[in-house]
């Protein structure tokens, strides 16, 4: 290629030589034919010239002729436009009489106008107060009646609030009443307490109503009680012996009594504590002081804990020297025994219900009071509206008024305001007039002058043209001896130019020769460049591999991110679900208020039907008894009632089942539907949290299995950049930590070194060139964990001084066994370290040339 390449430069110099000598011939002959295009054209120009003024000096003449009667014409027109001016001076006399009319009338009018002006602006001003006032009125108005309806909506929401609190009351009255969930013994002792004075003396209550515990120690009492929930207090072991003898009397069961003389006990003094303890179940609910000892007998050795493996590691902790309850219920004994799992759903607890009920009765008593302030601040807004109300009535009234005579008043001004427009449009019009007729008298003086420059002007052009056709006849015979003598100079220049193509042509055959010869050793060029387009595909294979590598490794990475955006998506979807949840929610307590109306009034029509079979009976009973007759016997002595109070009766039990209103049938069957519904939408939810509670888990170990993978690495870095830092300084030591032990992930890294004979410090505070070295040492740190192929360093050594580039070029060929380096630099320590060095020049600009050294021996 080269020998070639040689050959084809030595043709094309003698191609440009060739080339040269043509361009010079080109030259001369393009000078020879410029001046003979020279006189070529001075020639056809004379002979134009003469040609031309002949026809000239026929078109003057005919010129002059134009001229004469153009004169003529324009003379006329002179005539005319003096005519026009003298027309409209006359006119402009007679407008300007009419103006002066005109301006006197409405001078006159603008006077009656402005009287009325100041009138109509008054009626006007006081018409605009009234619409504000009557505005700023029915605005009160609108206020209060939403302070009203705000008041109405709270009032039926505290009502509502109200019914629902006191259907509670009602609820657990009847079970405190009825002693539901006691045991059959426990709740005769109870009744009988009432009733029989010598047990009621010794008695002191159920360990469930003594006791208060909060809501969230309930569970966790009530499991640790157990039983013992329903023991029964008494003073002393007589009173229980009474109360033990009175059950087995009456065959009425079998119960518990704590006497206060006997049962007594201690507290735990001391215990080791772990996290998630809550303290001992004695110190957790509130009694009164004379029920210690029995309450320190229950639960002075029981500690209540958050979870069941804290349960577990304070029994363990403690030897399982005491009982254990979790929040949730479960217990381990000191034997080792663990109770536990779900718990039933029970109406109403027994253990708290007595302060339940105290504390519903409260808060409805505090409804009654927040109901009855609103009504009465409902009442005091009820007057100011009406008051508002009467004044608008008046306000309005008034307005009536003021808009007759506003309305009376603006026809008058339109009525002004027409005849002062029409008279100004007058005035406007004869004024335009007047103005027309001016600018017409000066357009003709204009052109009256610019006639007489016309004239003027035709008559010196007439005279000129005379004088140019006699000079032409002087002229005539000059011109035609100087185009011999063109003619003459154009036959010598002929013959030049074609002695110069001549030549031309022998150059051009031994250029065509010398191009057939390039193109040749081109062709063979070209087919050893098509062996490095080969050996270039090749190279492009290899870098498609890579870059699908590289693909897999974002789709990956693309994946985890998906995961997230899914995790993100079903977040969404449970706060959407739990929207409807709450909105169901909201549906089923409305339909269980109207179930409840219904039963009240079932139970109402209930009690009015026993009633009346009472009284009917009570009236068979009293006819037997006291006449010993039965029913029928007794429609024999029937005598005529007074109808008009019967119908009034009858009447008046009409509007009584009416108050009733009516009983939706549909609603129970709506409830089963709704209820369904709610299941079906729990069981979504549940699905929800069980779905986002595995994400969570996934993200969980992949956090761990990241934190894990990191920590391994990150000591292998840490014991890398030690080792490479001692090579590249020449000792000392170097070690990377994260700033946050508990945060690997998200928390910064302390780069810390000691280069030889200094102190331990932050590489921050290290001059220019060891900072570079440091990064530099960190950065084979991390590539030889997983060496990659090949690596690209971009003048990475610029800041070193020559002692550390070398060592710097060094420490590269250690590496260069298993990762090739492309390195751009300009250092020289860099260069003798390579296998290959590339130089890229520009001679000229924009055109690069590159030269390459292998430096392998």
């Amino acid at each position: 290629i080269t020998e070639t390449t040689d050959s084809i430069a030595k043709l094309k110099e003698e191609k440009e030589n060739k080339n040269f000598k043509k361009e010079n011939l080109a030259k001369n002959k393009e000078h020879f034919d410029k001046e003979l295009a020279e006189k070529q054209a001075e020639l056809n120009k004379i002979t134009q010239t003469l040609s031309s003024k002949a026809k000239e000096i026929e078109e003057k003449k005919k010129i002059i002729e134009e001229n004469t009667e153009l004169k003529y014409e324009l003379q006329q027109k002179l005539n005319e436009q003096e005519i026009t001016i003298k027309n409209s001076n006359d006119r402009i006399k007679q407008l300007e009489k009419d103006l002066v009319s005109i301006i006197s009338n409405l001078d006159r009018n603008r006077i009656i106008k402005n009287e009325r002006l100041l009138q109509f602006k008054e009626i006007e001003n006081n018409r605009n107060k009234s619409i504000v006032e009557l505005s700023a009125k029915q605005e009160q108005i609108n206020q209060i009646e939403l302070k009203i309806k705000s008041f109405d909506e709270k009032i039926n929401l505290y009502q509502s609030e109200k019914r629902i609190k006191e259907s509670k009351v009602k609820f657990l009255e009847e079970l405190e009443r009825e002693k539901e969930g006691y045991a059959k013994a426990v709740k005769s002792i109870i009744t009988e307490c009432e009733k029989n004075h010598e047990i009621k003396q010794g008695y002191k209550g159920v360990i469930a109503n003594i006791i208060k515990v909060d809501n969230r120690y309930a569970t966790a009492i009530e499991m640790l009680l157990g039983a013992s929930i329903q023991n029964i207090v008494t003073k002393a072991e007589q009173d229980a012996k009474t109360m033990i003898e009175y059950l087995r009397n009456n065959n009425l069961g079998r119960a518990s009594f704590l006497p206060m003389t006997t049962v007594k006990g201690n507290k735990l003094d001391r215990y080791k504590s772990v996290d998630g303890t809550i303290g001992i179940a004695s110190d957790l609910i509130s009694y009164e002081k004379e029920y210690d000892g029995i309450m320190q007998n229950l639960l002075g050795k029981a500690v209540i804990v958050d979870s069941m493996e804290n349960a577990i590691k304070l029994a363990k902790e403690n030897r399982y020297s005491f009982r254990i309850a979790t929040l949730e219920g479960d217990i381990i004994t000191p034997s080792g025994s663990m109770t536990g799992g779900s718990i039933a759903k029970k109406t109403s607890n027994i253990l708290g219900r007595t302060e339940e009920i105290k504390t519903l009765k409260q808060e409805v008593i505090k409804l009654e009071n927040l109901i009855k302030q609103l009504e009465e601040q409902k009442e005091e807004f009820s007057k100011s509206n009406a008051e508002q109300i009467e004044s608008i009535e008046k306000l309005k009234a008034e307005m009536q008024q003021n808009e007759i005579i506003f309305a009376t008043e603006q026809e008058k001004m339109n009525s002004i305001n027409k005849e002062v427009t029409s008279l100004e449009n007058e005035k406007n019009k004869k004024q335009q007039e007047i103005i027309n007729h001016n600018k017409n008298i000066e357009t003709s003086n204009n052109n009256k002058n610019q006639f007489l420059e016309e004239i003027e002007k035709i008559v010196e052009n007439s005279r000129k043209l005379n004088e140019e056709i006699t000079e032409y006849a002087q002229k005539h015979q000059a011109d035609q001896d100087k185009i011999d003598i063109l003619n003459e100079d154009i036959t010598n220049l002929k013959i030049s130019v074609s002695s110069f193509e001549e030549s031309n042509l022998s150059i051009d055959e031994i250029i065509e020769r010398i191009t057939s010869e390039i193109e040749s050793k081109t062709i063979n060029i070209e087919s050893h460049k098509k062996e490095i387009i080969q050996l270039k595909e090749k190279n492009e294979e290899l870098s498609q591999l890579i870059k699908a590598l590289e693909e897999s490794i974002l789709k990956i990475k693309s994946e985890v991110e998906n995961s997230q955006q899914r995790q993100d998506e079903l977040k969404q979807q449970r706060i959407k679900e739990n929207e409807k949840i709450s909105e169901l929610e909201k549906t089923i307590e409305k339909q269980f208020e109207i179930i409840r109306d219904i039963k009240e009034q079932i139970v109402k029509i209930g009690m009015k039907e026993t009633n009346i079979n009472e009284a009917i009976t009570t009236l068979i009973n009293e006819l037997w008894t006291e006449y010993e007759i039965t029913p029928n016997n007794a429609k024999q002595f029937e005598r005529p009632t007074n109808i008009k109070k019967v119908e009034e009766d009858v009447k008046k039990l009409r509007e009584e089942i009416k108050q009733l209103g009516s009983i939706n049938i549909d609603s129970i069957e709506e409830y089963k539907r709704t209820e369904e519904r709610y299941t079906q939408m729990n069981e979504q939810r549940y699905d929800l949290e069980t779905t986002i509670a595995k994400l969570h888990e996934v993200i969980v170990q992949m956090t761990e299995t990241m934190k894990k993978r990191f920590k391994e690495k990150f000591e292998i870095i840490n014991k890398n950049f030690n080792e490479t830092f001692k090579e590249l300084f020449g000792g000392g030591m170097a070690k990377v930590a994260l700033e946050d032990e508990n945060n690997i992930l998200d928390c910064g890294i302390d780069i810390q070194v000691q280069p030889t004979g200094k102190k331990l410090q932050n590489m921050m505070l290290l001059s220019g060139g060891e900072r570079a070295l440091t990064a530099i040492a960190l950065l084979f740190a991390i590539l030889k964990i997983n060496p990659s192929p090949f690596c690209i360093l971009d003048e990475i050594e610029a800041a070193l001084d020559d002692v550390n580039v070398y060592r710097y070029a060094d420490y590269l060929k250690k590496l260069n066994k298993l990762t090739q380096f492309l390195i751009i630099t300009h250092r020289k320590g860099s260069m003798e370290a390579a296998g290959a060095v590339y130089g890229v020049t520009m001679e000229e600009n924009g055109i690069s040339k590159m030269l390459s050294i292998s430096l392998k021996k």
